[in-house]
């Protein structure tokens, strides 16, 4: 049995639930039929019109408030209960398919044919085109949720059902800005190929934007997939690049290490300089110049040192090479453990620091980069001059002569050296 619907089943409840939104007098609604009522009177121009199934008149009241003379109907009588103040007498309870008392210049009817029978539908289609040439229409083509929905039907159906009064679509009119299913149908006498002329032209328009779009979603996808592969690519270098920072990273701080092992090498030779300087400017050292107790010392300032050093190119240097034979074990003395003073020919050795196994030849060895050895004669037995002894850091073959230099009769006197320039050689 077919269901039918009165005034009674659009009351207070089904505008508070069944609209969506609650239809309430609020900011989103007369908004929403402001904007229509702007695009009506920009578009469409119309002297009169009817609000079929007005609801609340809230259309009427936005086209009234813009000169238009608007009028509204609707079945529920709670709906025009809550009309306005300013538009009721603008706005009365009845069926929009029962015949209208005047002809309209636009009939208005949204989102209601869906709540009636078929028949009354149809009824109420014919109504219009008797009361006016321009309809302008929506009326949902799929929302079945809604209870009150009980003649749900398709676009092209309504076409159809206007047609049989010569009501066709304007396909130069866009309604979407009430639904996208919107349309706005007009009486006009049409021949068979005339329709059809606007019909083609208006598919083959909307075809070919349609095969464009498809073609252009192709492309930017190619181009998506493009930009992922370069990202992959961009994620991949980045992280090549990232592991070569921080592999130079670790080089910088190595070298930053060495270089700190450099200057702290060079701030002891920096402290044995000034003792030498000082020394050197020493009254008693200035006594036994005039003397003549240091004829044959060399010149050990800084500054001659520093020339000494500054014709050295550790690039062109080569140290002496020697078989493990060369070094004899019977020529060495206290192979098993660091000694602490030894006798050699007129010379007494002592180390003070990275020096083990000297000979009887002056050749030691050292595990260290800054051997120090005092060395002094014995006493009632000296003479100047100078002595050579050679080094073997860490057990490898290349032999480090060392040469010291002494001119004093009862001070023991510090040899210090350091082997960087002789070691940085090696390696």
């Amino acid at each position: 049995m077919p269901i039918k619907l009165s005034g009674n089943d659009f009351g207070e409840y089904y505008y508070s639930h069944d609209c969506g939104t609650p239809y309430e007098r609020t900011e989103p609604w007369l908004t929403f039929f402001d904007n229509i009522a702007d695009r009506i009177v920009k578009e469409l121009e119309p002297k009169s019109v009817l609000d079929a199934g007005c609801a609340y008149g809230f259309l009427v009241e936005a086209l009234r408030n813009r000169g238009v003379e608007a009028w509204g109907i609707d079945i529920s009588e709670y709906a025009i209960s809550n009309v306005h103040e300013s538009i009721k007498d603008y706005c009365r309870v009845g069926s929009i398919v029962e015949p209208f008392d005047r002809r309209y210049d636009l009939i208005v009817n949204i989102e209601v044919l869906e709540h009636m029978q078929k028949d009354e539908a149809i009824k109420a289609i014919e109504n219009f085109c008797l009361s006016s040439d321009r309809v302008l229409f929506s009326s949902t083509p799929f929302d079945y949720k809604e209870a009150t929905h009980i003649n749900v039907q398709v676009p092209e159906y309504w076409s159809r059902e206007f047609s049989k009064y010569s009501f066709y679509r304007d396909l130069s009119f866009d309604a979407s800005f009430i639904t996208p299913w919107s349309s706005l149908f007009v009486k006009r006498k049409k021949t068979i190929p005339d329709l059809i002329y606007e019909y083609e032209n208006k598919f083959w328009t909307l075809n070919k934007e349609n095969v464009d779009l498809r073609q252009h979603v192709i492309e930017q996808v190619s181009k998506m997939e493009e930009i992922e592969r370069l990202e992959v690519h961009f994620v991949e270098t980045t992280k090549k690049h990232r592991e070569a920072t921080e592999s130079q990273q670790r080089e910088i701080d190595r070298l930053n290490e060495q270089i700190k092992t450099f200057e702290a090498a060079n701030e002891k030779l920096g402290f044995l300089y000034n003792q030498w300087d000082a020394l050197q400017s020493s009254r008693t050292w200035k006594l036994l110049q005039r003397l003549g107790r240091f004829k044959t010392f060399p010149d050990l300032s800084h500054q001659a040192v520093e020339k000494l050093f500054s014709q050295f190119d550790p690039s062109n240097t080569k140290t002496d090479s020697v078989d493990n034979d060369s070094l004899l074990k019977k020529n060495l003395i206290d192979t098993t453990s660091f000694f602490k003073e030894i006798k050699i020919g007129q010379w007494v050795f002592k180390p003070i620091s990275g020096i083990h196994t000297l000979s009887e030849y002056g050749e030691f060895l050292s595990t260290s980069d800054d051997p120090q050895l005092l060395i002094r004669p014995l006493r009632g037995k000296f003479s100047s001059g100078s002595v050579e002894i050679r080094c073997r850091v860490g057990g490898e073959h290349e032999i480090y002569p060392l040469r010291f230099y002494y001119d004093m009769i009862s001070v023991t006197a510090l040899m210090s050296t350091t082997l960087f320039l002789w070691k940085q050689q090696q390696t």
